[in-house]
């Protein structure tokens, strides 16, 4: 059996960048998580509703300036505006799309997901995917289920277990 490393889609507005009037400001801890959970050899990607001509080359540029893009595999870059339709979270057919971009066959603890957004948090668990709420205000309740207050809670989380194929 091929072994594959677990793979985190983290969700773009309000879970790795925040929105502030006109412009889209890093949060702090971002690039140092996922530095670190990238070197625990996990595979990051993105998985986010955006609107518009918006492409998987803007978004990486995006995250280039942002000085993430080294972290985040171009091929898991999965936004909503590239499927015909729009079809956006929490429709299982851009979850299905993401977990196909991954390799892996099917949605489980290797498949996790990032977002701030309980619904889509909610949709993704009922798909299989192990889901993680970032909560960007108050504490964690225990009705959310796995939640952090920060991206670098993550790092308490997701622990190494995987190894960084070359």
């Amino acid at each position: 059996m091929a072994f594959r490393p677990h793979t985190i889609f983290f969700d773009l507005g309000n879970t790795l960048v925040l929105r502030i009037d006109d412009q889209h400001l890093l949060y702090s801890d971002a690039p140092e998580t996922l530095k670190a959970l990238h070197d625990r050899g996990y595979r990051i990607g993105v998985l986010s509703n955006l609107e518009g001509d918006i492409t998987a080359d803007d978004v990486y540029l995006f995250l280039k300036e942002c000085g993430i893009a080294s972290y985040i595999e171009y091929d898991l870059i999965t936004i909503s505006c590239a499927l015909p339709g729009n079809i956006k979270k929490p429709d299982k057919r851009i979850f299905d799309l993401a977990l196909k971009k991954s390799g892996l066959l099917k949605a489980g603890d290797e498949s996790i997901f990032v977002t701030e957004e309980m619904e889509h948090i909610l949709a993704a668990r009922s798909y299989g995917w192990r889901a993680i709420l970032k909560r960007n205000s108050g504490e964690c309740r225990k009705e959310d289920g796995e939640c952090v207050t920060s991206l670098s809670g993550l790092l308490e989380l997701l622990k190494p277990t995987a190894i960084r194929l070359a």
